[in-house]
């Protein structure tokens, strides 16, 4: 429905779903903190330059152990319980390419794609508010997971 009216029109349809979820997520009020309240966190030496190193092969693998192997597959259809269950025969390349990532300081745009699917929460829902988002995440954005996983450690520290 876009206007009120049905339309089979996928550009109008697109227009609707943009201005919807836009209107939805937008924050109109300015209930946030001012700049002045914040408190800088200041990172160690020592931690600039662990973070800075290379990612260990131990460590991915530790990132690729903790994700949830049951969630719905990205869009390359597999769950995370495939790499696990298939680490030894694509270890090499996720390594690569990550080491790679880290070398050249790029991050493929294309790892860290996000799908929005809309699950009807009713049958014959019509309406953008009759549908519940998901996101589906790209198994390959673990990347970013192991230096996420060393701060989260180094909390209340």
């Amino acid at each position: 429905m876009v206007y009120g009216e049905a339309t089979k029109n996928p550009e109008a349809i697109k227009k609707e779903i943009v201005d919807f979820y836009q209107r939805l997520y937008t924050v109109t009020e300015t209930w946030r903190p001012s700049d002045g309240c914040r408190v800088d966190h200041i990172v160690a030496f020592e931690d600039n330059q662990m973070l800075q190193n290379e990612f260990e092969e131990q460590e991915i693998w530790e990132c690729v152990k903790l994700c949830a192997g049951n969630k719905a597959p990205g869009p390359d259809g597999y769950t995370m319980a495939s790499y696990v269950h298939c680490w030894e025969v694509i270890r090499g390349e996720v390594i690569s390419t990550i080491r790679n990532s880290h070398e050249r300081c790029v991050f493929e745009k294309s790892f860290n794609s996000t799908y929005v699917a809309l699950i009807p929460k009713e049958m014959g829902a019509k309406e953008l508010t009759h549908f519940r988002p998901i996101n589906l995440i790209s198994s390959v954005y673990t990347n970013w997971w192991t230096p996420n996983n060393w701060l989260s450690s180094k909390e209340g520290k």
